[in-house]
């Protein structure tokens, strides 16, 4: 029994000794390959792009032309549901019956344009998006590989609510800088 003892007790110094060497190899390593990041406002940077300005400037212009063929279409449904209230009293009932289908119609016709104009826009915005995330991202991965980062942080919606500048790199102004060389 006392021989079991004993080999146990070689066996746990065999494993602390090794878990020992284990935590000294995990300290050198991290100590000589520390982290390095950089970090920025996404959504700063990228309003400050040119193609975001044009963009949005698109989408804004979509917009409008919705917002115009919704305006018309509500004018025409406001005068013939303003025809159907002054006629009301006079129509033959096959007539009222027509002209409350006609009305339910377009209703529906705007309710399904509004959900469609909905879908487009969103779709348009992340097409047009797409290709300004493309290059923005393209810029960070190059900005990223030259600074021998490790990652970059994204410091929008407060994620971060601090960061040690003295390991992380604020690279704002060097992304901005980029873009306006491209």
């Amino acid at each position: 029994m006392r021989k079991t003892n004993i080999q146990s007790l070689v066996i746990m110094k065999k494993i602390m000794t090794f878990a020992l060497v284990l935590a000294g190899v995990m300290c050198v390593s991290t100590t000589l390959h520390a982290q390095s990041f950089g970090y920025l406002s996404y959504s700063e940077v990228m309003k400050s792009m040119p193609e975001y300005t044009e963009a949005q400037n698109r989408l804004a212009e979509l917009k409008a032309e919705y917002d115009k063929e919704l305006t018309r279409s509500e004018e025409n449904f406001s005068k013939l549901y303003a025809e159907y209230l002054e006629g009301q009293k006079t129509f033959a009932e096959n007539i009222l019956m027509k002209r409350q289908k006609e009305l339910q119609m377009l209703m529906d016709e705007s309710i399904l344009f509004k959900e469609q104009m909905r879908l487009s826009l969103q779709k348009t915005e992340e097409e047009l998006m797409d290709s300004v995330k493309t290059k923005l991202n393209g810029i960070l991965e190059q900005i990223g590989t030259e600074m021998e980062f490790d990652y970059i942080l994204n410091t929008d919606g407060n994620n971060y609510p601090y960061i040690n500048k003295m390991k992380g790199i604020d690279i704002n102004e060097a992304v901005m800088d980029r873009l306006k060389e491209e």
